[in-house]
């Protein structure tokens, strides 16, 4: 997980708590594609 701290817009709390869930969030979803695309042979057999 990476935090870019000079892109904060805000000091609030809401902005930042926005910020690093924004981050989980992209890494949660290059995690799932790094997955899927593992494990496309396994759901192109699936398919059949």
């Amino acid at each position: 997980m990476c935090i870019d701290t000079n892109t904060v817009v805000s000091n609030s709390p809401a902005n930042q708590a926005d910020s690093i869930q924004a981050v989980l969030d992209d890494d949660v979803l290059a995690a799932s594609s790094k997955l899927m695309q593992r494990n496309k042979h396994v759901y192109e057999e699936l398919a059949e």
